[in-house]
């Protein structure tokens, strides 16, 4: 909306900013007297938000991150894998309900316990006992063990504390760590979300989805 808020004040075409749990939507309306002469008004005014927007723009219409994220991995031939903490399968959940993910999705693990860290996905518990679950160490481990131990050719991983207990000064409640695995090797980020518990799952699942969809955009250069 910062980026675009100029563009809020047109009066035909409209731009109407919808705010939700982790993105926001715009809407561009026109009034005309026929349906080609309203999408050419409409025309300029979309791109200029795309130029606006840039990487952050993921899709439009009906789009969501996980479909988008779905057909980037079919139309590249890439198979993905998920290895999740503080999200306890959200992601997986949400790949899972586009039809059709069979053909891309891997496998997944629910890794809570710093035990089954270490067991399921090969974490070092000396990465564990000096950075902690929560750290893009830790969450660097997680997806490379993810992807190497499912022959994915992307792996993304989530470790992060969703509260609302369980946070401390140097990492509060909302804290998130990302990491995500390819051939080229493993980049790692940290983000802090607010919310409720569910709101912060919520966002944080939708970050790993677009991690993906920007990794594998740069990967095919259009990023």
């Amino acid at each position: 909306e910062e980026r675009v808020k100029d563009l809020l004040h047109g009066h035909n075409p409209t731009v109407a900013p919808y705010a939700s749990v982790g993105e926001a939507r715009l809407r561009i309306t026109a009034r005309a007297g026929s349906r080609d002469r309203a999408m050419a008004m409409i025309e300029p005014v979309e791109q200029a938000i795309r130029g606006r927007v840039g990487e952050f723009l993921y899709g439009e219409g009906d789009d969501t991150l996980e479909s988008v994220v779905g057909r980037l991995l079919s139309q590249m031939g890439k198979r993905l894998a998920v290895a999740e903490s503080c999200t306890g399968g959200l992601i997986a959940h949400r790949i899972t309900n586009i039809p059709g993910s069979s053909g891309y999705f891997r496998q997944g693990w629910v890794v809570y316990a710093n035990e089954a860290k270490v067991e399921a996905l090969g974490v070092s518990p000396d990465t564990l006992a000096t950075y902690g679950a929560v750290s893009e160490a830790t969450a660097a481990e997680m997806a490379a063990g993810a992807r190497k131990a499912s022959r994915a050719d992307i792996a993304v991983a989530v470790t992060g504390i969703a509260g609302p207990g369980g946070g401390t000064e140097g990492k509060p409640v909302g804290t998130v760590c990302f990491g995500v695995a390819t051939p080229g090797g493993t980049h790692t980020c940290t983000r802090r979300f607010t919310g409720s518990r569910e709101d912060i799952k919520w966002r944080s699942a939708s970050e790993a989805l677009n991690l993906v969809r920007v990794t594998l955009l740069r990967e095919d250069g259009r990023l």
